[in-house]
């Protein structure tokens, strides 16, 4: 009812404007979808509801996938996760071997918990020792949350803080919120925070932890714990997969994963796959209906299209002229309609995040953001667009053949 009320605004203008012009066939058409939309109702209610479940079943399936593919990057935490025995320097050195790996770095979780006193106190926070080269490793990593780059700079200048080589260098991670200012650890003494994660990429840290680097840990005096998790960059040349399977070769006795392992095991889970096929079986069924009612539609309106098409052939007008007519006659309405729907489509996808809980769905301990992917939405439109040229060019080619005599005929005995 809205694309009813609205669009005729301006198609008036539109016109008014063409009223000036000699050709007759945009001012017909156009004062016609004032007067008389074809079909009114039913043509814009199939364009707004067809429209809107398509747009709905991309953009929630964009967010779906999107979602589950940033699950999967965080809880591989790099492009090659490696776990299993513990990561000696002799072991890193096997791994740095293997051709295509172009950087390694550890995590090492300390074995006791500490207690972390500042603005939100924490009485059983873990702490992880992290690889300087760890910033190389996830910046090779696309959709892993980088860390803040301070964490590996521990000489970064700060006005209201007094810096000493004592001081640790940490990020606040979990339910501790804070993201900047100082504590103080149980056991390790004042630390400065640097910024805030919700969650360690590649580890399972628990409800509150902190994260330091190798450099900062190593000069305040103390040495690097025993890490049991390695993360692996590949060269910009190096295949993923045959690198991992290179580095599973090298280490037999270690896990090596890679973020499509994992989302490969997520989207084969019955509740996934079904999920995907729903959304891919509501967009090509609601395209084929909605072509059909335009079809059904535009058969209905083809007596009063014909008649006044065999009026306008007696005044010279031409088969180009009856096509553009036809084009008229449909076009402004479902081109508002679609718009409309695309529109009410977004915004069922937003409103659903908000109220409803899709972790499950994705994978990821975080709500997924909405995801509008613009090849996906192109593809859409491009549909749409070629529902409606459809729509049109059958309508044109059944008036061009209808024999225009035998209506004048029918017009002169009513």
């Amino acid at each position: 009812m809205l694309t009813l009320r609205v669009y005729p605004l301006p198609m008036r203008g539109l016109a008014r404007a063409l009223h000036a012009r000699v050709s007759l066939t945009p001012f017909l058409g156009a004062a016609g979808d004032v007067r008389d939309p074809a079909g009114g109702l039913v043509p814009a209610l199939v364009m707004v509801l067809g429209v809107s479940v398509i747009t709905f079943s991309t953009v929630l399936s964009s967010t779906i996938v999107e979602g589950a593919q940033r699950a999967a990057w965080n809880a591989n935490g790099a492009q090659i996760r490696m776990s299993g025995p513990q990561v000696s320097d002799e072991l890193i050195e096997i791994v740095r071997a293997v051709p295509g790996v172009a950087d390694v770095a550890l995590v090492a979780p300390q074995t006791r918990t500490v207690n972390v006193i500042g603005e939100n106190t924490d009485g059983g926070a873990r702490v992880f020792v992290v690889s300087d080269s760890l910033a190389q490793v996830h910046a090779a990593a696309p959709l892993v949350e980088a860390f803040d780059e301070s964490l590996y700079n521990d000489s970064a200048d700060n006005d209201s803080l007094s810096q000493n080589p004592s001081d640790l260098t940490v990020l606040t991670g979990g339910s501790m919120l804070q993201d900047i200012g100082t504590v103080t650890i149980s056991d390790f003494g004042r630390a400065r925070v640097v910024g805030h994660i919700n969650d360690l990429p590649g580890i399972p840290a628990g409800r509150s932890f902190v994260v330091v680097a190798q450099s900062s840990w190593e000069a305040a005096g103390r040495s690097m714990p025993t890490a049991t998790a390695a993360m692996i960059s590949v060269t910009d040349d190096g295949d993923r997969e045959a690198v991992a399977s290179a580095v599973q070769e090298a280490v037999p006795a270690s896990l090596v994963q890679t973020p499509q392992q994992r989302l490969d095991s997520f989207t084969a889970a019955p509740s996934t796959s079904g999920l995907t096929w729903l959304f891919i079986a509501a967009v090509v069924l609601t395209t084929a209906f909605t072509a059909l009612a335009i079809l059904m539609v535009q058969a209905l309106g083809g007596p009063r299209r014909i008649r006044l098409l065999a009026l306008l052939r007696t005044m010279g007008a031409g088969r180009r002229d009856a096509r553009a007519l036809s084009a008229w006659e449909v076009t402004p309405l479902l081109g508002a309609s679609a718009v409309v729907g695309a529109v009410l489509g977004a915004a069922i996808p937003w409103l659903l995040l908000q109220a409803v809980d899709l972790r499950g769905v994705t994978g990821s301990p975080q709500q997924p953001e909405l995801v509008l992917d613009p090849l996906a939405l192109s593809v859409v439109g491009l549909g749409v667009l070629l529902v409606v040229a459809m729509g049109t060019s059958v309508s044109a080619a059944l008036a061009s053949r209808a024999d225009l005599a035998q209506h004048l005929r029918l017009g002169e005995e009513r």
